[in-house]
């Protein structure tokens, strides 16, 4: 079952999800991240865990659409399989979501999870984002690919 997502920009992604507006600033701590299985079927699960995340705090967790060098803000996320997850006292997190298809919407409409090859060879994956919901501007994220098949 395809899901549309809304493309999430700056404001949108505080605004729609909870999801950190200030992806990309200088200022924000990008944690260590690792998603498992690294290859998933639609209907399965993928778990996403990182480490140096803030301590004791609230992260929002999404499947997304990611490709290095693009603002995150700004790529496609399934808003539906937004969740609320809370990091421990040693800042270690972990995100269990169930693999969709979904595609973007307006800039990104023809972008999807599971990745087309065309969109693969431009560099684009799914993965699951973390993004903290207790500093405003989400100063700290983390973000896990992993490949999903149909």
């Amino acid at each position: 079952m395809k899901k549309t997502a809304a493309v999430i920009g700056a404001a949108g992604i505080c605004l729609t999800a909870g999801l950190a507006p200030a992806l990309a600033a200088g200022s924000v701590h990008h944690f260590h991240t690792t998603a498992s299985p690294k290859t998933v079927k639609v209907g399965h699960n993928v778990t996403a865990k990182g480490t140096g995340a803030e301590k004791n705090t609230t992260y929002y967790c999404a499947l997304t659409l990611y490709k290095k060098g693009v603002n995150i803000g700004q790529a496609g996320a399934d808003l539906t399989s937004a969740t609320q997850v809370k990091s421990n006292k040693k800042g270690a997190i972990s995100c269990t979501r169930k693999v969709v298809s979904w595609h973007g919407s307006g800039k990104y409409s023809s972008y999807k999870c599971p990745v087309p090859k065309a969109q693969a060879k431009k560099g684009w994956h799914c993965a699951i984002a973390f993004a903290d919901a207790a500093t405003q501007g989400g100063k700290s994220v983390g973000i896990a690919t992993f490949n999903a098949k149909k």
